[in-house]
């Protein structure tokens, strides 16, 4: 006898008949597979790849047009073919979706974003009205342009230019506000156990808008005049937070491995830079979605913070040496500490 082969679908309505799964436990089901199947229909590096070829082909429009005396450095002849080139982006994208089309359109709308935020700088005269132009630009954007590359992108310009325009006018201050309002947007979209795929390019974006805004500061070459204890207690405190959500709870908190965790949170963030807790907070929270992306993030993040920590380090080589050499007898001590505690061997569910 062939064995029977039963669609979801199917599943579903046998175990709703069974009443072992409600209404509503279906639909978000559903919902959820529909976002899981829309987000692998292209693969996350294939989307990299279009990205990267969207700015290279801008950068080709831009100095095409530039060569052939098209386009001024004026301002008032940059915005009008800013909103042109955006324009036609939008209605190239929305009549087709056609592979060769669809690149054509995200390559114009980001030559577009350039000439427009060059422009507004050379308008006003003022590098504080870019980040206000970006922002406006993807909140009208973001629902007329519904490819998630394109919603990436103008979501990551936003905070780009707005750690830039810290950077450089000496809010150094400000860099503490920008990474709490990045870092409660990434919270409330990716701790949300049903993320809409229409969302899912802005918490992308504020996942690498974190460890960048941390990292430009780090080694920018201005001298930056603020001290980090302010992000390290955002850093810190969004990392437990991060764990009881991840462990089920605020109960989970007296648990004793979450204690553990928060031990070392707290002491992270007295020796070390807010950069390292953000990459943590990375890896546990793709760990904690199943998400690759945000996962290979915090991998990646961490050696570079870790790396720019010991370089800053105001002391001679042979001391930083050593700190290396304690810190790795340190971790494997704890690692054998801990693996012989009664939790360690319990299952995951």
């Amino acid at each position: 006898m062939p064995e029977q082969v039963l669609s979801v679908g199917e599943v579903l309505r046998r175990l709703q008949a069974a009443g072992r799964l409600d209404e509503a436990g279906v639909e978000r089901i559903t919902q959820h597979l529909a976002v899981t199947s829309a987000a692998a229909e292209t693969p996350w590096y294939i989307k990299l790849l279009m990205a990267v070829g969207a700015w290279v082909a801008a950068i080709c429009f831009l100095v095409f047009m530039g060569m052939a005396e098209l386009i001024s450095s004026k301002p008032g002849p940059l915005l009008a073919w800013g909103f042109a080139f955006i324009a036609l982006a939008v209605i190239l994208y929305r009549r087709t979706q056609h592979v060769f089309v669809a690149q054509l359109a995200l390559a114009m709308s980001v030559a577009g974003h350039s000439m427009i935020l060059f422009g507004a700088y050379e308008q006003i005269e003022r590098f504080g009205a870019v980040p206000l132009v970006a922002a406006i630009l993807c909140a009208v954007l973001y629902a007329l342009y519904e490819d998630s590359v394109h919603r990436f992108l103008s979501c990551l310009a936003v905070t780009f230019t707005a750690t830039a325009w810290l950077l450089t006018a000496d809010l150094h201050h400000g860099l503490h506000a920008l990474i709490l309002l990045e870092t409660i947007g990434l919270g409330c979209l990716f701790t949300d156990r049903w993320l809409s795929s229409a969302l899912r390019p802005m918490a992308y974006a504020l996942a690498v808008s974190i460890p960048l805004t941390l990292y430009l500061a780090v080694a920018s070459y201005l001298e930056i005049h603020t001290r980090w204890w302010p992000s390290k207690i955002v850093m810190a405190a969004g990392l437990i937070w991060l764990y009881q959500w991840a462990a089920g709870g605020k109960e989970s908190l007296r648990r004793e491995p979450i204690i553990w965790a928060v031990v070392v949170t707290v002491m992270l963030g007295l020796v070390s830079t807010p950069g390292i807790l953000a990459a943590i907070g990375l890896a546990v929270l793709g760990y904690a979605r199943r998400d690759a992306v945000v996962l290979s993030l915090g991998l990646i993040f961490m050696p570079a913070f870790i790396v720019a920590y010991y370089y800053d380090l105001n002391v001679d080589l042979a001391t930083k040496s050593w700190i290396m050499a304690g810190s790795g007898v340190v971790l494997l001590a704890a690692r054998w500490y801990l693996s012989r505690r009664p939790w360690a061997s319990e299952e995951v569910s």
